[in-house]
């Protein structure tokens, strides 16, 4: 018998895209799932919709929640879940009708699943390559061997988790930026082998005032900080420093990203300096990608005057 899998569906703000999202888990040809629906005390028309969903299809309930972010619905969602394996669905996206039934069944004795992602806008769908199937171990995922340019370790959708992982995990509260990749890194550690098919299952929504598109500010300069400090503080204390380096270089890479995109000065300030600190990380570490160090040092001797000033 196939084992129930809980779908949640933090929603806020969304009413233009709710129905279309809600509609394509109802229809899911994967039948013995739960669908959460947590309105995270949204202002427009939406609690009212998912009252209207609720009393369409028994398999839904809905809860109503104090406005507090993604990751506190998401939170509230897992709390109340029944089923073996979870699924996330962010309210402005949908999946193909056999998202469930195929991630389902690409588990291959894993406790990850996942599939690919077709971004889209107004101006359409873009394209997926898809490649064979393939299972890796967590340090080939967390490390990006064997990824193929599928960068979906830091978005915490299109995959399917056996619900026992968020024993200990949760989404961290109060950020705006980061908030799926703190999570899955813990969750992918833990169950330790991602099943991955590449069959674009799961359609993102790309939206000009979503998260994605924001400006650099200090909220999210302090978010990327955060992140990837927890991840070096992790695996400081489990002595890998192998992936310390790794996981320095990757952030001295976000931060180069973000000085790059800065328009204040003080931000970049900050930017370079802690860019500086972590070459020192793993400059000489052979684990990290040449071509990490290589940009690191291009942005370095692009800006020398801030290295010797001590700023």
């Amino acid at each position: 018998m196939d084992e129930k899998i809980s779908v949640i569906v933090p929603v806020y703000r969304v009413e233009q895209y709710l129905e279309e999202c809600i509609k394509s888990i109802i229809e899911q040809t994967y039948s013995n799932i739960e669908i959460i629906i947590v309105d995270d005390g949204s202002p427009d028309c939406c609690p009212q919709m998912c009252d209207e969903f609720a009393k369409q299809d028994s398999r839904i309930r809905v809860i109503h929640k104090e406005n507090g972010g993604v990751s506190s619905a998401r939170n509230v969602g897992i709390e109340v879940a029944t089923g073996k394996y979870i699924t996330f669905i962010d309210s402005d996206d949908y999946v193909d009708k056999d998202y469930l039934l195929k991630l389902y069944n690409n588990l291959n004795g894993c406790s990850i699943s996942e599939c690919g992602i077709i971004c889209f806008d107004d101006t359409g769908l873009r394209s997926i390559n898809y490649k064979l199937p393939i299972i890796l171990s967590w340090e080939e995922y967390l490390t990006e061997v064997n990824l193929n340019g599928f960068l979906s370790y830091a978005i915490v959708c299109a995959k399917l988790y056996l619900r026992e992982l968020f024993v200990e995990v949760r989404f961290p509260l109060g950020r705006i930026n980061g908030e799926d990749e703190a999570t899955t890194f813990k969750l992918v550690y833990t169950g330790k082998k991602v099943s991955r098919i590449y069959e674009g299952l799961y359609f993102y929504r790309q939206r000009e005032n979503g998260a994605s598109k924001t400006k650099v500010t200090d909220k999210r300069i302090k978010d990327c900080d955060d992140l990837f400090n927890e991840k070096i503080n992790f695996f400081k204390d489990k002595d890998r420093d192998d992936l310390v380096a790794f996981f320095s270089a990757k952030k001295a890479i976000a931060f180069i990203g973000l000085y790059n995109s800065s328009e204040k000065r003080k931000q970049k300030k900050i930017c370079d300096k802690i860019i500086k600190e972590l070459f020192g990380v793993f400059r000489f570490r052979r684990n990290v990608p040449l071509k990490y160090k290589l940009y690191t040092v291009m942005h370095i001797l692009k800006h020398p005057l801030n290295m010797r000033r001590g700023n």
